[in-house]
């Protein structure tokens, strides 16, 4: 049975205050989203969102169906695609770009959810240009 996520999934018996959390998981979303390539705490993720760090971390899960790490690394992928795709960026450099502090993590991460490291998905995605 595939498990659903959303606003409805907050444990939250009145709507008013499912509503407020529901907006503070979108504020913590979109600081993920704009900061992906630098360097953050969690800490500072739960502030800017008004949510203590397990309230943020719980709520994040059932809002999103994954953690806010998990949503970073799925907009640092998402960015570096876009990079391999659009760019004349050599593998290294998107890396940093996107905000990994080491290739090797990168192209591990990148291979583990794509089947393919990052050069070769690039020559791919150009060959099938051609």
């Amino acid at each position: 049975m595939e498990k659903n996520y959303g606003i409805e999934c907050l444990n939250v018996q009145k709507e008013s205050t499912r509503k407020e959390l529901y907006r503070r998981v979108c504020l913590a979303r979109d600081f993920i989203t704009e900061n992906y390539n630098r360097k953050f705490s969690l800490k500072e993720v739960a502030q800017r969102s008004c949510l203590s760090v397990n309230h943020l971390l719980r709520s994040f899960k059932a809002v999103f169906g994954m953690s806010p790490y998990q949503f970073l690394a799925r907009v640092k992928l998402s960015k570096a695609k876009f990079f391999l795709e659009k760019s004349d960026y050599l593998v290294a450099q998107i890396s940093f770009l996107v905000g990994f502090d080491s290739i090797s993590s990168f192209i591990r991460l990148f291979k583990s959810v794509f089947n393919v490291t990052p050069l070769k998905y690039k020559r791919l995605y150009f060959a099938q240009k051609s």
